[in-house]
């Protein structure tokens, strides 16, 4: 699982920030949001008496949100984001390793099909009956035993020969 940092959700380029800042402009203080180094990453420094409520990802701390009471009510939202961007993550990596399994079986496909003749698929389509009528359809097909790609291969397996 990829790491979520609290910078990558509150920083500058997520809707975070803004979400901060109307919360602690409701709660009617400063809310400050730390990351775990103490450097601010949103909103003003609180008051050095101020609450600090911690905001973690799976037991992990992520960083701290600083305030009045009303300010654990910012750290809860910012759990849940983080939570929803590791998530959005773990989705994004996963379908990367769907795409990845599509495009290993379409190529192993491309492979096979290369592999296959037409004179194949007459033969396990029931029109070759014999090896008489297969040895007729090779010279015809200009094919010979041995080549690859080729049905005389096959055919020696048929005969029991190689």
């Amino acid at each position: 699982m990829s790491r979520v940092g609290l910078r990558q959700v509150v920083g500058s380029q997520g809707g975070a920030r803004a979400v901060v800042d109307a919360v602690a402009a409701v709660i009617g203080e400063a809310v400050a949001v730390e990351d775990l180094e103490g450097r601010l990453l949103a909103g003003a420094a609180a008051a050095p008496a101020a609450s600090r409520f911690s905001v973690t990802n799976d037991g992990t701390p992520l960083g701290w949100v600083s305030g009045p009471a009303g300010a654990q009510a910012v750290a809860t939202l910012l759990d849940h984001l983080v939570t929803k961007e590791v998530e959005r993550k773990a989705l994004g990596s996963e379908v990367l390793h769907l795409y990845r399994e599509i495009n290993l079986i379409y190529s192993f496909s491309e492979k096979l099909a290369a592999l296959l003749d037409v004179d194949m698929l007459l033969l396990t389509g029931g029109a070759v009956r014999s090896p008489s009528e297969l040895r007729a359809l090779l010279a015809a097909a200009q094919l010979r035993p041995g080549e690859p790609r080729s049905l005389g291969r096959l055919m020696l397996r048929l005969e029991g020969r190689s």
